[in-house]
């Protein structure tokens, strides 16, 4: 589908090609969907290649897949610290906090909201439902999306067909929901294709939601339920001993955590992400301002 960004529509690719388009670009993240790539350049440039037949490319209605990365020319001039892809859906995050969503919102994974939903936007759409949400990171399932706010709580949309967003929908309710029974504050959320982990820093657990492991005879503590039945914890406290969750990666069938060694005296737990911080306006130095 063109999703390698090497210039043809080849079934497979055995040898690892540079991506010449991106040349002399200097690139800080890349995120991977079903069958669409994006990229973000350190000027905050988007690009995005693959499959476009949802409109996840964010290039236009008429804008078919592309197998060379194509500049999203509808966020030019803002200035970006994070994309997102998912399936058929994708999403950047600004420097100032605002979300923007485009691709298929068949199962509302864009928190589009208003009388007439559209089940797909072609080119990156400001999301209103996140605007007051204060979102510091997003990450895309393949239905699905989770939002992190900068309080550590995680909001999450789209489809709940495996539980991903919590197995008890409130009242059919559409659009960002607070997960509850967390026990503490997060500082990492990864979305994969059926499934949602976190990182509670304050707990030192790594929790997850959604399509769990196949059952065992044998099942160890890490697949046991949390205190709430919604939520399952993969890692617990007593396995960080002397170490701490650097960062979290969920795949389709599997997650992946890095840690490090602290000393005696142990640090937040939080980890410091490559990516820009999202700038926020620190209310008590605006009064001292004035």
């Amino acid at each position: 589908e063109g999703q390698l960004g090497i210039g043809e529509f080849k079934e497979i690719s055995f040898m690892p090609t540079k991506i010449k388009a991106l040349a002399g670009i200097k690139i800080i993240q890349v995120s991977c969907g079903h069958y669409h790539s994006l990229a973000l350049s350190e000027d905050g440039h988007v690009f995005s290649w693959g499959r476009n037949s949802e409109g996840q490319l964010g290039l236009g209605k008429n804008s078919r897949s592309q197998a060379i990365p194509q500049k999203v020319k509808s966020l030019e001039g803002i200035p970006l610290a994070q994309v997102a892809a998912g399936g058929t859906h994708s999403f950047a995050l600004s420097l100032t906090g605002t979300s923007f969503g485009w691709g298929s919102n068949r199962s509302g994974q864009l928190a589009l909201s208003g009388n007439k939903v559209k089940e797909q936007i072609y080119k990156p759409h400001s999301i209103g439902a996140l605007k007051n949400l204060s979102v510091i990171y997003i990450s895309c399932g393949y239905e699905h999306t989770a939002v992190l706010t900068e309080e550590g709580q995680v909001f999450t949309f789209g489809g709940n067909s495996s539980g991903q967003l919590q197995p008890s929908p409130r009242s059919g309710q559409r659009g960002p929901q607070l997960i509850e029974g967390i026990g503490g504050r997060v500082s990492q959320i990864e979305c994969a294709s059926y499934h949602t982990i976190a990182y509670v820093y304050t707990t030192g657990q790594v929790v997850s939601l959604g399509r769990g492991p196949s059952h065992t005879s044998n099942p160890t503590h890490q697949e046991a339920p949390a205190e709430n039945s919604d939520i399952t914890c993969l890692l617990a406290a007593e396995d960080l001993v002397d170490i701490e969750v650097k960062d979290i990666f969920a795949g389709a069938h599997a997650n992946f955590v890095t840690t490090r060694r602290v000393s005696h005296t142990r640090s937040t737990g939080v980890s410091m992400k490559i990516l820009p911080e999202i700038i926020r306006i620190n209310q008590s130095l605006v009064k001292k301002w004035r």
